[in-house]
């Protein structure tokens, strides 16, 4: 869905200030980021600010989208009330108020039913090959990123600083395989 819908002025220091981490993080010229910084910290001249806003004005869209997919859900979902599908049903009845994706200036979310889909999407989504997941299900995705290598675990994660403390850790887990056999 477009971001379109929700595109209040949120070229403002509240908004700025609300939602500068999420900005942040999604600037599309990073030249930007300083300025963000300047405003979360209440150090921006009004030059600078004028200059923020009106970046965020043209692209209202987009940032829309980021602050929709960053927002919280309770705000999320009363605003997915108000507005309705084709067949005059409210958003919050036909998809479920969890952002499963972004993609410029949409958010994605999960339908609550194919049957909610519209007619000429029903076969493609019924017969589709591929696994059907929810959003609430568990999968793993395996990401090829050269150079970087991580490991999920269920318990918190230690941070270990010198070498000895690593190479304990790699002791550790060699003779916890072994008291398991």
């Amino acid at each position: 869905m477009s971001a379109a819908p929700f595109a209040p002025n949120i070229a403002t220091r509240d908004a700025v200030k609300r939602f500068g981490h999420a900005l942040r993080r999604a600037v599309l010229d990073r030249a930007f980021g300083p300025d963000i910084d300047q405003v979360l910290n209440d150090q921006a001249s009004a030059e600078t600010e004028r200059r923020l806003y009106e970046h965020i004005a043209a692209q209202l869209p987009y940032y829309s989208a980021t602050i929709i997919a960053a927002g919280d859900p309770a705000e999320r979902f009363f605003a997915l009330a108000k507005l309705k599908d084709p067949q005059g049903r409210p958003l919050t009845d036909v998809i479920e108020n969890i952002v499963v994706g972004r993609v410029g200036n949409y958010v994605a979310f999960p339908l609550r039913s194919v049957k909610l889909a519209p007619a000429a999407w029903h076969a493609v989504l019924t017969h589709d090959a591929a696994r059907n997941i929810r959003a609430f299900q568990e999968i793993s995705v395996t990401l090829p990123i050269p150079g970087v290598w991580l490991r999920s675990e269920l318990f918190p994660a230690e941070v270990r600083k010198t070498e000895q403390e690593v190479g304990e850790v790699g002791e550790e887990k060699k003779e916890r395989r072994k008291n398991k056999a």
